[in-house]
């Protein structure tokens, strides 16, 4: 990445991770930079990283959690450091939010195809932003959260404001009455 700049070796976030995986054996290394947003950003590669991504990346959002809750902390200075954490292992955020994108796409189209709300499963805060700001994108269409806690999830739906222009389906131009028999064509007859 451009425009960043590395964290030092005794970072409480990469102490942390490096710590936690030297203890589960595993064969990974962890490295981090801030970027331009003043994030850290902690990358971690190795050919047992992804054991520790989890279903759907839960593993690694709990160790996100605990790296920031690290972080927080007061180092041997006394001194707290407030930048937001971030993990990424083997690329899994990059591939999960092109997925998640794509998905809100995907909802969004069927829920203006079909004028009906679309319900996504359960995520976290972080996979409910990325939908959110993937649907805000596209025209005619909303999204907002329901649920609690772990049962919170994004529900994709026709934006009320926006006079949706439905496509498909019968239309009958017609006023009512019947056809004629001989394609609707008025007859030079009648």
């Amino acid at each position: 990445p451009e425009n960043v700049t590395p964290i030092s070796d005794d970072n409480a976030a990469l102490v942390f991770v490096r710590t936690t995986l030297k203890n589960l054996g595993l064969s990974a290394t962890a490295d981090g930079y801030v970027d331009e947003e003043g994030i850290t950003r902690i990358v971690v590669k190795g050919s047992d990283a992804t054991m520790l991504i989890g279903h759907h990346g839960d593993t690694l959002d709990a160790l996100q959690y605990l790296a920031n809750l690290a972080s927080a902390r007061k180092n041997a200075k006394g001194e707290r450091d407030k930048s937001r954490v971030t993990i990424d292992i083997e690329g899994y955020r990059a591939k999960r939010e092109e997925t998640l994108r794509a998905l809100a796409r995907r909802m969004a189209a069927k829920a203006l195809k079909y004028n009906k709300s679309v319900m996504l499963e359960p995520m976290n805060p972080y996979e409910r932003r990325i939908i959110h700001t993937a649907v805000q994108k596209i025209n005619g269409a909303t999204s907002w959260s329901e649920g609690e806690n772990a049962a919170r999830h994004v529900v994709i739906g026709p934006d009320p404001k926006v006079k949706q222009n439905r496509k498909g389906g019968y239309q009958n131009n017609r006023r009512g009455g019947r056809r004629s028999y001989n394609g609707g064509k008025k007859s030079s007859t009648a």
